[in-house]
């Protein structure tokens, strides 16, 4: 199991023992500790030898993650983030998933959703869907694969592991690599992972997000082989410039504002497109447009 961690001391506690005491117990649970400045070694140190710890300086969770693959020797690789929690069963679930379907390279679970006031009354997959027909279209519309799933080591390895240029979006960018160069992924519809979603994301947060996910679907475009299926990431990454600039605008951050627009430049939209976004960036203000 790989667990990327970056000043988690707080968290990462929860999310441990939720891994070491699964039953049946996973091969072994990686904590790569990505430059941490908090307490982290401290309480790392706290669970002795039950755990492996790697170090590196700070690169992003592709790169956290990457530090904690390339020392891991189990065959299937779960993913637990530093400030979740992997619910009971949810070991056997996938070990079992994986075992009865090898042609799966990407195995993940459905999930609770808790924000800070509780758990949310549907889970993950019970507002969205997960795609099991068209998945290399799909996965150029959203990302409908659960990120802290399990996936292959060999598959992983198969496709240079996670991009570390993708410091956010970084499960989308593999997804992509992944399902676009014929793999496959499954989901085991019980609930078995937590996902805790913390409250204060800011809106600068979101401008930031979008124009990574413009940079991951960027990446992205030579792999796509057929007209019908560039058109399907054409559609997309104009959406996600769409909402880069909106959120700039809101967040009332003229740096930002510029990013998001160098950002939709790059993206080949059409001349009345492109209008929208300046409209959108620049001359409009929080509050509408004046």
């Amino acid at each position: 199991m790989l667990v990327p961690a970056y000043n988690a001391a707080d968290t990462i506690g929860d999310a441990l023992e939720s891994a070491l005491t699964q039953r049946p117990a996973p091969t072994e649970v990686v904590v790569s500790d990505d430059g941490s400045e908090d307490d982290l070694g401290r309480v790392l140190s706290g669970f002795g030898d039950r755990i492996r710890v790697v170090r590196g300086s700070n690169g992003g969770l592709a790169t956290a993650r990457n530090r904690a693959a390339a020392v891991a020797r189990g065959d299937l690789l779960g993913l637990l983030d530093a400030d979740d929690v992997w619910l009971p069963g949810r070991v056997a679930a996938l070990t079992e998933a994986a075992a009865a379907r090898p042609d799966l390279s990407i195995v993940t679970t459905d999930a609770v959703v808790v924000r800070d006031d509780g758990p949310e009354p549907r889970s993950y997959y019970d507002v969205r869907h997960f795609e099991t027909e068209d998945q290399e279209t799909a996965i150029l519309r959203n990302n409908f694969v659960f990120g802290a799933g399990a996936v292959r080591a060999s598959a992983l390895s198969a496709v240079g592991g996670y991009d570390p240029a993708a410091r956010w979006a970084e499960d989308w960018d593999l997804w992509l690599r992944l399902l676009l160069r014929g793999h496959r992924a499954g989901m085991v519809r019980a609930p078995l992972y937590e996902y805790r979603r913390h409250g204060g994301s800011l809106t600068a947060r979101k401008v930031d997000l979008a124009l990574g996910v413009q940079a991951v679907l960027r990446r992205a475009r030579p792999l796509v082989e057929t007209p019908d299926r560039r058109s399907v990431l054409a559609r997309t990454e104009r959406e996600w410039a769409v909402a880069a600039v909106r959120s700039a605008r809101a967040a009332a951050d003229p740096r930002r504002r510029s990013l998001a627009l160098t950002a939709a430049r790059m993206g080949g939209h059409s001349p009345r497109a492109w209008a929208r976004l300046v409209v959108d960036g620049v001359l409009a203000r929080p509050g509408g447009v004046r």
